[in-house]
């Protein structure tokens, strides 16, 4: 996986959100809840063919299923513990069910890093949007920076946004993890700014 990151903004500056994939089961998915990220995953996927993407937050198994069609393998990690979450979670094993390469983990995203490992390949791509504060998504870097490929790997930051309960040290959390690195910031594509930023084992 090869890129750079004003390829990647260029397509995510460029690409439409309604142009459907042509895979029935993710048109399907994207109608139900049309988050323009989605498509630009697959798109991403589409162009760079990602040996492996891990996703901090699973939510009913969109995004992952949208990096599937065209990565080796697809993590999703499912943090979700709050009573009535099990139609979501339902969600989540049918696209883990659709797309072979997909797995699903249910449990806190710290918790689950055994798994994660066990998988046996480097993080190619990191999508970080599970806990949306300081402490917990700091944690979550700790625990899965290890993992990422030595030789780059694309690290995505969803709702880099500060709100007064929801979101909670998201700026800053962005700005220590991404300082010093190729990096862009997008409200395009998500309803709060989605940060991208290419991370490199500077010990090397």
């Amino acid at each position: 996986m090869n890129f750079d990151i004003p390829d990647v903004k260029a397509l995510a500056d460029a690409f439409d959100p309604e142009e459907p994939t042509g895979d029935l089961f993710l048109d399907g998915l994207y109608t139900r809840c049309a988050r323009p990220y989605y498509r630009l995953f697959y798109r991403l996927a589409e162009r760079y063919r990602p040996r492996m993407v891990a996703e901090l937050g699973a939510w009913q198994g969109t995004a992952a299923a949208h990096w599937a069609p065209h990565s080796g393998t697809v993590a999703t990690m499912d943090h979700h513990t709050d009573p009535g979450d099990d139609e979501n979670e339902r969600l989540c094993r049918e696209a883990a069910r659709r797309y072979a390469n997909l797995f699903y983990f249910k449990g806190w995203t710290w918790d689950v890093v055994g798994d994660v490992r066990d998988l046996g390949k480097y993080i190619r791509v990191l999508f970080m949007d599970s806990w949306h504060h300081y402490d917990k998504m700091m944690r979550d870097w700790q625990e899965y920076e290890p993992l990422l490929d030595p030789d780059g790997a694309l690290v995505i930051v969803d709702d880099v946004h500060d709100m007064e309960t929801t979101m909670v040290g998201m700026e800053r959390f962005w700005e220590e993890v991404s300082e010093g690195r190729d990096r862009f910031l997008t409200e395009q594509v998500s309803e709060y700014p989605m940060g991208f930023f290419r991370w490199e084992d500077w010990r090397r």
